[in-house]
């Protein structure tokens, strides 16, 4: 199974692969670059109420960065948070930070259902997150008229050197894991030239759609947003 997403990502998603006695091909296509390490310096944090992560690269580079740039974390005393799933409330869990909002399902529509009831007048939001991540989560609390503020934490960055390890792995790989929009993009540049068998397995809808808008088929997207959710789709393809 050939992993193309962030370092973190692949080789998380490698280790739950072995326990299960999959042969797993790391190879990061992406990764995420801090855009500015004195952002959150000049950050008002008194003025929101809530912060908002949604990836556990987010989570890492959030705390990296304060620490860089000498910012005392006891200004996030007063915020309640709130993360798209498990594993980016695991990653704030790590820092000491247990969440008050994590929704059901893991992608953004899921998370701003979940995050505008909680919402009164007087809250104001902080979106802590990618520079090119999806515009549904701030439509969705601009539509519910919810007070937020959106802060490019980080971008997400393709590894042009990938390329030709990536076509050696791909040839002999019977799926491909494609975790991100960003991952679903970088994978297509790479292959646009070629053609493989393998089947992709999407980690969710806007995942599947990102993949399809760039010419990938998708063989199944997982129902739960998550690896575990990515290798129960190899499991019920393998069933077929």
């Amino acid at each position: 199974i050939l992993l193309t997403g962030t370092p973190e990502y692949t080789a998380k998603a490698a280790d739950q692969l072995r326990q299960c006695g999959a042969e797993p091909s790391e190879v990061s296509l992406i990764y995420p670059q801090v855009l500015d390490a004195h952002l959150l310096r000049n950050i008002s944090w008194k003025s929101y109420t809530w912060a908002v992560l949604t990836s556990s690269n987010g989570v890492e580079l959030l705390f990296d960065t304060l620490k860089s740039a000498g910012v005392d974390l006891r200004c996030l005393l007063h915020l309640r948070f709130a993360a798209i799933g498990k594993g980016t409330a695991q990653a704030l869990a790590d820092h000491g930070i247990f969440v008050d909002c994590v929704p059901e399902h893991f992608d953004s529509r899921s998370l701003a259902e979940a995050l505008i009831p909680e919402l009164s007048e007087g809250d104001r939001v902080l979106l802590l997150r990618a520079e090119n991540g999806s515009v549904l989560l701030p439509q969705l609390l601009e539509q519910a008229g919810k007070a937020f503020d959106n802060v490019p934490l980080y971008t997400v960055q393709t590894d042009q050197r990938k390329q030709e390890v990536l076509l050696q792995e791909l040839a002999d790989s019977d799926y491909v894991f494609l975790a991100s929009g960003s991952a679903a993009g970088a994978f297509a540049e790479m292959t646009a030239q070629v053609s493989y068998a393998a089947k992709v397995i999407a980690i969710g809808a806007a995942t599947a759609r990102a993949a399809e808008a760039n010419g990938i088929p998708v063989a199944e997207t997982a129902a739960q947003a998550d690896i575990t959710g990515m290798i129960e789709a190899v499991q019920k393809l393998e069933e077929v």
